[in-house]
């Protein structure tokens, strides 16, 4: 740490918050305090800067510089389990712009545009808890330990899905194409994206307890897992990957009660916590 004191007056954290997951799915364990709480600092310019990258933000490499900085309690923000990330940026943006935002929604009855102040405290006040630990039963046989994805791998997922779209695009764009290369084209991009999805499932198993052997035979092992993974039936990989994407989802809920000024409709919010636009606004 430098020593310079001018330095050190932003070295600070300027609040503190609660993260979903509780400190628990991280290989390096957070640096919390007395209440279970991480430290986050106030953004500079250059990290705000920083989320104003398109690029660096879908690949997320923006995104984890900022975090790294902004909350140096957390030593790898690549392992960030999803649910605690919307909470760590609402603390960031508190601890940067203030307790309020502006935003504006259009109204669904009547499409008047209204204004309203979010108190961000008030999301991190309602935020889902996630359990200790989350495990699948299979049958009678066969329980199984997951963990939500990490922010890295729902990166991934995102890109794997944009790489989708470009082909689709691409081959809309292209009508002198041939039809089997077409086909086949996009045949090979869904495989791909397929076989990634099957890879981030698997990492997302923390180990497999065989019920029925002597003893409860637990498996850690990675390699052995995925393998596992890639022959499991239907109804048996799904059961696996929705409850992974159910804890995912778990964490601040980003809804606000809103009421028309025009028409008097009153309806729900959704609050948007991405950081290419959550930070946009003052």
């Amino acid at each position: 740490m430098s020593d310079n004191p001018l330095v050190k007056y932003y070295t600070d954290p300027k609040t503190y918050v609660k993260l979903p997951s509780g400190g628990n799915y991280y290989a390096q364990k957070p640096e919390l305090s007395v209440d279970g709480e991480v430290g986050v600092l106030a953004m500079t310019a250059i990290d705000e800067m920083m989320f104003q990258s398109p690029d660096n933000l879908l690949n997320g490499e923006s995104l984890f510089k900022v975090i790294a900085r902004c909350v140096p309690g957390i030593k790898d923000p690549r392992e960030i389990p999803n649910p605690d990330l919307d909470a760590i940026l609402v603390a960031m943006r508190i601890a940067t712009y203030g307790n309020d935002m502006e935003t504006n929604a259009n109204c669904p009855s009547c499409n008047h545009e209204n204004s309203y102040t979010v108190n961000l405290p008030t999301l991190l006040a309602n935020v889902d808890m996630l359990e200790d630990e989350t495990v699948v039963s299979l049958n009678d046989d066969i329980s199984v330990k997951v963990k939500p994805f990490t922010v890295a791998s729902s990166i991934m997922l995102a890109l794997y899905a944009v790489e989708v779209q470009q082909m689709q695009r691409q081959l809309q764009s292209s009508p002198n194409i041939d039809e089997v290369a077409a086909a086949e084209a996009i045949r090979s991009t869904l495989a791909k994206s397929s076989d990634r999805l099957v890879e981030l499932i698997a990492a997302s198993v923390l180990e497999v307890t065989l019920v029925s052997e002597p003893e409860n035979t637990v498996v850690t092992d990675p390699t052995q897992i995925k393998e596992w993974i890639e022959v499991l039936t239907v109804s048996e990989y799904k059961a696996i990957r929705i409850k992974v994407e159910e804890i995912s989802a778990i964490g601040v809920q980003k809804t606000m009660n809103a009421q028309c000024t025009e028409c008097g409709h009153a309806w729900e919010v959704q609050i948007g916590v991405d950081p290419s636009s959550f930070f946009a606004t003052r």
